[in-house]
């Protein structure tokens, strides 16, 4: 755990020193943008109101490594790259794997969690699969 905390803390500084405007005075809260509907990573509490997660438990001990209170914006996955951009949010944590595309726009840390993909296909609608890799592409 000790390590997923430190490479977290890795991801949302160099986020934070990332932003053309610097990092927020310690006064105002950290804003984290991400999107709250993918549990174990974040999703709403019992309440319906209050974040909670791997993500959240996350940017709360950077918050608390910090001295800055954190508020978790729920946010749309396909507008975060624009709000962090935008200075409207301070960081993002939500799942957002790398890509070429996205690092033109934004810094990223070393990954802290992985999920592969899988598929699971019934064996008797599956018959007429070659190859479970799927097509190649040349």
């Amino acid at each position: 755990m000790k390590t997923w905390v430190t490479l977290g803390w890795s991801l949302a500084a160099l986020a934070v020193t990332a932003c053309d405007k610097g990092p927020a005075p310690a006064t105002e809260p950290l804003r984290v943008g991400m999107e709250i509907a993918y549990p174990p990573f974040e999703s709403m509490g019992k309440d319906g109101k209050t974040p909670e997660g791997f993500d959240v438990d996350l940017v709360k001990a950077l918050g608390a490594h910090l001295g800055r209170e954190v508020k978790c914006v729920n946010l749309g996955f396909d507008v975060l790259i624009d709000e962090v951009n935008s200075g409207r949010i301070d960081l993002i944590c939500s799942g957002m794997s790398y890509t070429d595309l996205r690092a033109q726009t934004v810094d990223f840390s070393r990954p802290y969690a992985s999920s592969p993909m899988w598929v699971l296909v019934n064996t008797e609608r599956a018959k007429n699969v070659k190859d479970p890799r799927g097509p190649r592409r040349s």
